[in-house]
């Protein structure tokens, strides 16, 4: 096809054209996303308006490119008049904002008028771009498609070139041009290359193959078939072409494959959703693939179908083997990717997303120049042709989408949802067999349709496997899960806590864990706060904690619906039918940059920084909008997570944050550092907060907690409390030093906090070190301290964050190696922190299980004398005794255990050991019944229960 210098041009433009529009799209998708809120409504409804705009510019297109003998001309007014609409999407999208925010007020309350607004906004931004882009392929068709026994190679080698460029484009700016050089800057340098190709392919002289005026192209082809017919013998004839009724049908049948095809895009990134975590790159990631895939499917298959007799049976086995592989790669034992969960690295990834998109990406790829192939039977044709298959398949897609995102998954679950798509795909396909397929006589249809019925119905029952709930258990015993319409939610039982986790990512349990402090410092530091606002709910850890004071409201704001029933039915619920409390679903950035409601505190709980979105929460356009929202004297408080940044990272978050709120403190908080802001000059700690510790009962109470020690620091007690203070707002500028600020338009951070700063936490401790200030910066006049105690638990509080993150760092325990190696991790830990309870235990446990009994036993002992409730602690304790036959000691730890937790399942089976051994079966067996009824998977209690049984009625015999 490519003979000539012009031709090569116009081709390399196409590619060009391809790599733009995926570029584009990213890009607005992320700037979408920050007017209209992350919330999957608004992105669905950006994704919906885009697609919708390439079917109908191709629909229209395909209709009018039979009628120009310049398609390459008018391709270059389109790609012309997309570079000038670029350019103006910056400025576009700011008044659309603007707007956005005028009617936010009038529709947050009712969710058709606020979709509805969205909807009409963003069809006004970005329906017209995206109508010419989808304009481009008909008129190429039209330009190249010119011999009629090459019309599928030519349409699949420039849907490929086109796909090509679209993979390249949202590869290059997933991960280099958008983090690189920003949002504002890719739109900029696109928009001008896009009018460069315009005017590049303008100048070329270039000219359609005519064809016969006055004749209309059907009749032209039935005229070439007729003649063709009388000169070639049956066995040579091409496929004859399809009916009217049959050309009808295919399109229905081919806007149900779009259906399925891109609703099963939203099946695969919640599936991967389960293997590894969803971060920035995950996007990138899998519409790279898919489109990879797309592009060599077409490629490599679209010769054979011009020389084919059988195009609709394969199309139709196409649809069915891609219904059968999608079903087969989804429904893998949990236990064939043990290896391959939470893994890190962008290779690795990929491999993920390989093993599970690219066969049906492939497929989905060879269906689409088959189905044109179907209906097109002269060059002349294939405008047409490619117009309406695309525009058909497109709006299949969107339907497609918004059905499964939004009905299918949110009433059926992933399971059904992946069986009712993926029997679609089969039903397309026998369709396709029994009502437009000629080659094979019928009972061999039915036979082969039994058979791949069949197939589809063994699968799920050979596989065994339950989705989500085999991956959700992956880190303990799954008690329950939803699934939301953005994530997974998890509520796992291990070590006796109860844990909850939005996609296999930590977020609290039913323990005080450091969450609570998040609520209770701010708290404090304000004098007198009455509006609260809590972005971020969790388990509640953070948001309870506040109606401990005496505020009027709290307005939670939490992205997921099905969170709020599913936490109070597992966790503390009492809170969440105080009065004063308001549920608000909807993005957390969205709605406090559109809300008219004010409040004196404002705190950010937004989880992982790495998630999609996460870091939006971080920029000084946000910190911007989040001031306006505070009353006099507000305040803003925000997690630090220093374990996911390098230095220079945190540096910049903490210039940004300055940048928005000058007069700012950091407070301890373990790796979660607190960064507290206020609109006032002064955020020192008053007298009468910190006397709160003391008098208030209820606060006393809630605060019998210590961050890594025992009872000895207890965060109730003032000088506790107060080391809790690091860096005033001199010490924290000169902290970040001359660092950038952190914008939305270059959302970097969102792509280097993907792997967490190994190595990194040490660094950044001793920059924190190298600034302290005296503690008198953090408190106001009139407190009174012991100065030394103050500033021996700062320093411990700061090593104890490197001790912590040596610990999460360290590889799984799986075998003795793997413990000779911990317990040199664990003396590493404790070199900056020896009073870690926590970790005097975990190394108590390596050494136990290398048998060094007697050294383990020392940092048995240490842990509960740092931490005399450390019910875990007196079990090992008893543990090691019972080894040893010391029976009655043990069972004086195995009892100081269940006094402190009585539902301890290891300490009543190690008690349910020692008792039998000391003869007193009854009680014995008691223990280990209690031990099943709490982990009825406990196969040591079982065996224990039936000897201690056995011996019990021979005992009573032989009375």
């Amino acid at each position: 096809m490519i003979r000539t210098r012009h031709n090569l041009i116009a081709c390399t433009c196409f590619f060009g054209s391809g790599f733009l529009a995926l570029a584009y799209e990213i890009c607005w998708i992320r700037m979408a996303s920050l007017v209209f809120g992350a919330a999957t409504f608004a992105l669905s409804t950006v994704l919906a308006v885009f697609f919708a705009g390439l079917a109908l510019g191709s629909y229209f297109s395909g209709r009018y490119s039979s009628r120009t003998d310049r398609p390459l001309r008018v391709y270059a007014g389109l790609e012309i008049g997309v570079g000038v609409l670029v350019l103006l999407s910056p400025v576009s999208f700011i008044l659309a904002n603007a707007i956005y925010g005028w009617f936010y007020p009038l529709v947050v309350n009712s969710f058709t008028l606020l979709s509805l607004t969205r909807f009409l906004l963003v069809a006004v931004l970005l329906l017209p771009p995206a109508t010419l882009m989808g304009a481009t392929l008909p008129l190429f068709c039209r330009q190249y498609v010119v011999n009629e026994k090459r019309i599928s190679l030519s349409i699949g080698f420039l849907y490929g070139i086109n796909t090509l460029g679209a993979a390249a484009g949202c590869a290059a700016c997933g991960f280099f041009l958008m983090p690189r050089f920003g949002v504002n800057a890719t739109l900029y340098a696109g928009g001008i290359v896009n009018i460069l190709i315009g005017m590049i392919v303008w100048m070329l002289p270039l000219k359609a193959t005519a064809f016969t005026p006055g004749i209309p192209p059907g009749e032209k082809a039935k005229t070439r078939r007729r003649k063709s017919a009388s000169r070639s013998d049956e066995r040579e004839q091409p496929q004859p072409p399809l009916s009217a009724r049959a050309t009808s049908t295919l399109y229905s049948l081919f806007f149900i494959s779009g259906f399925v095809a891109l609703g099963s895009e939203i099946l695969w990134t919640r599936y991967l959703s389960l293997l590894m975590h969803n971060t920035a790159h995950t996007y990138t990631l899998t519409l790279t693939v898919i489109l990879v895939g797309i592009v060599a499917g077409s490629i490599l298959t679209a010769g054979f179908f011009d020389r084919s007799r059988r195009r609709a049976f394969i199309f139709g086995t196409v649809q069915i083997t891609t219904g059968i592989a999608t079903l087969t790669a989804l429904m893998m034992p949990a236990t064939m990717w043990t290896n391959r969960l939470n893994v890190e690295s962008i290779p690795a990834q990929l491999a993920n997303v390989m093993l599970v998109m690219f066969v049906p990406a492939v497929l989905s790829g060879v269906s689409f120049p088959l189905a044109v192939r179907m209906v097109v039977d002269q060059p002349t044709e294939s405008g047409i042709g490619v117009g309406k298959m695309t525009a058909v398949n497109t709006v299949g897609g969107i339907i497609g989408s918004l059905a499964i995102g939004f009905f299918l998954m949110p009433l059926f679950g992933l399971q059904v949802t992946l069986l009712i798509t993926t029997g679609a795909s089969l039903s397309v396909g026998f369709a396709v067999w029994l009502l437009l397929d000629r080659t094979l006589r019928r009972p061999v249809q039915v036979g082969m349709i039994v058979a791949a019925i069949a197939i589809w119905m063994a699968i799920p029952f050979l596989t065994g496997t339950r989705l989500p709930a085999d991956f959700l258990a992956s880190s303990g015993k799954l008690v329950d899960y939803r699934e939301g319409l953005r994530s997974f939610m998890a509520v796992v039982h291990k070590d006796r806590v109860l844990k909850f986790e939005i996609d296999r990512l930590w977020q609290g349990g039913d323990r005080k864990n450091p969450q609570i402090m998040a609520a209770h410092v701010p708290m404090l530091l304000h004098p007198d706060p009455k509006q609260v606002m809590v972005i971020g709910m969790g388990p509640g850890q953070t948001a309870g904690r506040f109606l401990m004071h005496p505020i009027d409201n709290l307005d939670c704001i939490e992205i997921e619906s099905e969170l709020v029933p599913f936490v109070k039915k597992y966790y503390d619920s009492k809170w969440m039918d105080d009065r004063r409390v308001r549920f608000i679903i909807e993005d957390g950035r969205n709605y406090l940059t559109h809300t008219d409601a004010t409040y004196d505190l404002i705190s950010i709980e937004v989880g992982q920084v790495f998630r999609p979105g996460a870091a939006s929460f971080y920029t000084a356009d946000f910190y911007q909008r989040a001031r306006r929202r505070l009353n006099p004297d507000g305040m803003l408080c925000q997690f630090l997570p220093i374990l996911f940044f390098n230095v220079d990272e945190c540096m910049t978050i903490v210039r940004t944050f300055l940048d928005t709120f000058p007069q700012s403190v950091l407070w301890y908080n373990r790796g979660e550092l607190l960064l507290v802001g206020s609109t006032a000059n002064n955020l020192k700690l008053k007298a009468n907060r910190l006397s709160l510790l003391e008098t208030d009962d209820v606060l006393h109470r809630e605060l019998e907690y210590a961050y890594w020690g025992g009872v000895a620091h207890y965060v109730n007690q003032p000088e506790v409390f107060v080391a809790s203070f690091l860096l005033g707002p001199q010490d924290l500028a000169k902290f970040a030093g001359t660092a950038p600020v952190y914008r939305d338009d270059r959302p970097y951070l969102e792509y280097t906090t993907t792997q967490t700063g190994k190595g990194a936490t040490e660094l950044i401790v001793n920059r924190i070190k190298d600034h302290l200030g005296p503690i008198s910066l953090g408190l106001e006049r009139g407190i009174h301290v012991k100065i030394d105690r103050v500033e021996e638990l700062r320093r411990r509080n700061l090593d104890d964050i490197i001790a912590a993150s040596i610990h999460q760092e360290m590889p799984p325990l799986n075998d003795l190696g793997d413990h000779r190696n911990a317990v040199q991790w664990y003396r590493r830990a404790l070199k900056f922190n020896d009073r870690n309870a926590v970790i005097n235990l975990f190394l108590g446990v390596s050494l136990a299980e290398l048998e060094q009994f007697d050294e383990a036993m020392h940092y048995f002992r240490k842990s509960v004398e740092i931490d005399p409730s450390n019910a875990d602690g007196h079990n090992n304790i008893g543990a090691v005794l019972l080894v040893q036959g010391k029976l009655g000691e043990a069972v004086a730890c195995f009892t100081k255990a269940l006094a402190i937790e009585p539902d301890y399942s290891d300490a009543h089976h190690h008690m349910g050991i020692a008792l039998g051994r000391l003869g007193k079966l009854d009680t014995a067996i008691h223990h280990f019944r209690r031990t099943i009824e709490l982990d009825p998977h406990h196969a040591d209690a079982r065996r224990n229960l039936g000897i201690a049984l056995q011996n019990s009625g021979a005992d009573s015999r032989g009375k």
